[in-house]
């Protein structure tokens, strides 16, 4: 790897932590996938000498539980907001196929879909 795709590289890894941190008090952003996608690319362009694997499957397992959490307050929250446990599923599962498929925008666009898909079913 050159160095100039090298200094690229980091550039774009240090662009995804900050954009990660503004994440974790921007609603619209996921900001600890985005941070840790930003270490991910950090540790692979310095070769995993500063950045160890183990430490990148402890921050991977970090971020899974975080991001788990997030889901379940955000179902709790549509729970007690008055939505059906179906449209709290269908959230949930258009969440998981957004991100899988779509990265970012279906993170966003995910939840919304999933819940429109089980209220129209239903008929609402």
């Amino acid at each position: 790897m050159t160095p100039e795709l090298t200094q690229i590289l980091y550039i774009i890894s240090a662009g995804l932590i900050l954009i990660g941190l503004l994440g974790t008090v921007l609603p619209v952003l996921p900001g600890i996938p985005l941070a840790f996608a930003g270490m991910v690319l950090a540790a692979w362009v310095g070769g995993f000498k500063e950045i160890s694997v183990i430490t990148l499957v402890l921050l991977g397992l970090l971020t899974m539980a975080s991001v788990a959490i997030d889901f379940l307050a955000s179902a709790i929250g549509a729970k007690r907001a008055g939505a059906s446990k179906m449209a709290i599923l269908g959230a949930g599962i258009g969440s998981l196929i957004g991100v899988l498929f779509f990265s970012l925008p279906g993170l966003i666009i995910g939840p919304f879909i999933g819940v429109m898909a089980v209220e129209t079913a239903k008929g609402k």
